[in-house]
């Protein structure tokens, strides 16, 4: 079974999928190492919980907005 670290990685080695914004969605907290881990692969890490849905749509609204700016 693969960790979602594996999916990030597999992710960006693709050509075609490489380029995709990530974003994570976890219950967990991340801890330093992992975020060390994933430093310049994903965008942003959001926490689920109450305030899950309000900060992903901020967050996918900044990636959109710095996407327009490329």
């Amino acid at each position: 079974m693969e960790s979602g670290f594996d999916v990030v990685d597999r992710i960006r080695k693709s050509a075609e999928a490489m380029e995709i914004p990530i974003i994570i969605c976890s219950s967990k907290d991340i801890s330093s190492e992992e975020r060390e881990m994933l430093n310049g692969k994903i965008q942003s890490v959001v926490r689920k919980g109450d305030v899950a849905k309000s900060e992903l749509l901020a967050t996918i609204r900044r990636i959109e907005k710095l996407q327009t700016k490329l």
